[in-house]
């Protein structure tokens, strides 16, 4: 069956009716006010500008690394009308991208573009959903205080280009992907009372994480592992989650039905050490940070099962958060422990709602102690802001961007085979050797939809339009987030006078 221009927009209405129907839901529990939502557009347009203004200054207009890919896998029979449903559910490495090559081949028939910059732009909308999402999920269980506190937790590691992979590589898409569908399932399915609509809206967003990414399935697994610790706590809820444990589990077995299996070599001291860094985020070149950055998390747990009482809907949601951030972290360090303990930064969005997660934790133990934690949360994702900046970017910059941008432009150019050199040698595909890139780049359909400021003299105007956009919603962003921290002060009572 062909996947054309009538199934493509049946694939994004889906996605997003999926979306919107489960936001609906997942809002119909309580009722928000103004300055609720009003924190919660300001920190979206916090990280969307933000963000934008990051990929004005970093990234690249011409495709590279894997996004090669795209143009004669995905692009060619897709105008040639020959994509078949069944490449959109074709393993790349170790994941299934359904969702990323949708929303890939959107972008491409709005603008019949193969422009990574462009690609980046429409992320940042991904980038910034979540964050506004869950700042409306929680603003009514949140005293005016801990909203605050929560908005810094969850716009700063959004805001800052951290993840700079994932902010200016338009092929990443596949992390927001996970977030966005994981934390409306987390919410939903986490709910005191599970109706029927929550439950097939939240099994639907369960699935899209499925083929998201290879590790979406540890989204059912941390719901499952959710359900099953509250039951063996409190023995009478456990048929309450019946409808949790089987739609959980039925993902989990799609999950594991449709996965990669690759065997990596590793060993336990390597193991632990990728995922002990991974956990200590922001502090990743410290794996015993681990310890201090998950301090609040595991004491609010501990404090919780001793309770012996049923979960509320935030402390579920917490576990459930939790657990997957664990999980990731786990699968993180099984398959890059073999040649580097360090997390590459595209798994900082979701290693960052670890520290939102702990950072909830700290909000409900309410001392001292947990303030200072809060402060030592907040210096660490600065100095991983300086490190990202002045480590990771360069080192990247060198090994292939600056060097393939400047030579796809001269053999664009030239015609002359000797110009591609560093190409091959980094982004570790053998099809694209010198041979099959100069290949792809003499191909006259990869020409005419290679972007105007790649072809020879070329130039584009987008960088200056994305500096001006990005500067106005940021700051735009941050006088809505302002004027919502302030709105529940100006309606505070005062105290009244006691009588004579």
């Amino acid at each position: 069956m062909i996947f054309g221009p009538v199934s493509l927009c049946l694939a994004v209405a889906t996605m997003a009716l999926v979306t919107s129907a489960t936001t609906v839901v997942a809002l119909r529990e309580e009722r928000r006010s103004r300055d609720m939502w009003m924190f919660a557009i300001g920190l979206f347009g916090i990280v969307l500008g933000a963000s934008l203004l990051a990929v004005s200054r970093w990234a690249y207009d011409h495709p590279h690394w894997d996004q090669l890919t795209e143009g004669p896998d995905w692009y060619r029979p897709f105008s040639a009308r020959t994509l078949a449903w069944s490449q959109m559910l074709e393993v790349w490495v170790d994941h299934r991208i359904v969702p990323s090559r949708v929303w890939s081949l959107m972008i491409f028939s709005l603008g019949h573009v193969w422009d990574n910059r462009v690609q980046a732009v429409w992320n940042t909308v991904l980038h910034s959903m979540p964050v506004g999402m869950l700042m409306l999920f929680l603003a009514p269980k949140l005293k005016p205080l801990e909203r605050v506190l929560v908005a810094v937790a969850l716009a700063l590691p959004a805001a800052l280009p951290l993840a700079i992979q994932n902010v200016t590589w338009g092929f990443e898409s596949p992390f927001y992907f996970l977030q966005l569908f994981g934390l409306l399932a987390f919410w939903v399915l986490t709910s005191d009372r599970i109706g029927w609509a929550p439950l097939l809206l939240g099994a639907a967003c369960l699935g899209l994480c499925v083929v998201s990414l290879g590790s979406g399935l540890l989204c059912a697994l941390a719901l499952l592992c959710t359900a099953a610790l509250e039951s063996l706590r409190v023995r009478s809820t456990w048929r309450g989650h019946l409808r949790l444990f089987a739609g959980a589990a039925l993902m989990v077995a799609f999950g594991l039905g449709l996965g990669v299996h690759r065997p990596y070599e590793t060993t336990l001291p390597k193991l632990a050490e990728g995922v002990l860094r991974a956990l200590a985020y922001p502090f990743v070149t410290r794996s015993w940070m681990a310890v201090i950055m998950w301090a609040p998390g595991v004491l609010w747990f501990v404090a919780l099962m001793r309770q012996g009482r049923r979960f509320s809907h935030l402390e579920r949601f917490m576990v459930a958060l939790g657990g997957f951030v664990v999980l990731h972290a786990i699968a993180i360090g099984w398959a890059r422990s073999s040649f580097s303990t360090m997390p590459a930064t595209r798994y900082y969005d979701v290693l960052a709602l670890g520290m939102f997660f702990n950072v909830l934790a700290a909000l409900q133990g309410r001392n001292l102690v947990l303030v200072a934690w809060l402060l030592v949360a907040l210096s660490g994702t600065l100095w991983l802001q300086y490190h990202v900046i002045e480590v990771e970017l360069p080192m990247w910059r060198m090994l292939a961007n600056d060097r393939s941008s400047s030579e796809m432009r001269a053999y664009l150019e030239t015609g002359d085979p000797k110009q591609i050199e560093w190409v091959p040698h980094t982004i570790g595909m053998p099809r694209f050797d010198r041979e099959g890139m100069c290949r792809m780049l003499d191909d006259p359909f990869i020409r005419s939809i290679m972007p105007p400021s790649v072809q020879p003299g070329g130039s584009s105007a987008l960088p200056g339009r994305l500096l001006v956009a990005g500067s106005v919603l940021l700051s735009l962003g941050l006088l809505m987030g302002l004027a919502a921290a302030l709105l529940p002060l100006r309606h505070r009572r005062p105290p009244e006078a006691s009588a004579p």
